[in-house]
């Protein structure tokens, strides 16, 4: 006979696996420079390899706005709702912006979106997402973005 601590024991683990088993993914999130002189946005910088100057014609910039997308079934709901979690950090180490948010449902064309926006200082700004369910990092995403400040 099973003992009632194994069988409790089985239905945790269980569980806790079942909650990694998520349909949630990093869609195409979007990295832009923010124009202080116009208020408008620059071109997606995420995927820019090397440095980007943030003072050229189109203005200048002193901050960037981050577009976390994710992506999953559409019109789905999940239950318990896995966190995105976010830190970026300056050149120097410094935590730069901190959230986390829960993301309860996926809407009607299969994404979900997070946003934030966070000074750069001219210098290098690291991102790092994580989606976390079940108390397990099921997915990591992170993007350095070099801010160069030189026109």
């Amino acid at each position: 006979m099973v003992s009632t601590a194994v069988l409790a024991l089985a239905s945790t683990l269980a569980s806790a696996g079942a909650g990694l088993a998520i349909d949630l993914s990093f869609g195409r999130t979007k990295i832009l420079l923010l124009w202080e002189d116009n208020g408008g946005f620059s071109d997606d910088v995420a995927g820019v390899d090397g440095p980007i100057a943030v003072i050229t014609d189109d203005g200048r910039s002193l901050q960037l706005v981050v577009d976390l997308i994710l992506d999953g079934i559409p019109n789905s709901t999940l239950d318990p709702a896995p966190d995105l979690a976010v830190t970026a950090t300056g050149a120097n180490g410094s935590t730069l912006f901190e959230g986390t948010w829960p993301i309860p449902a996926i809407g009607d064309f299969g994404t979900t979106m997070r946003s934030f926006i966070v000074d750069h200082g001219c210098a290098p700004v690291t991102v790092a997402a994580r989606i976390e369910a079940a108390g397990a990092v099921v997915e990591r995403w992170e993007r350095t973005v070099a801010i160069s400040c030189a026109e």
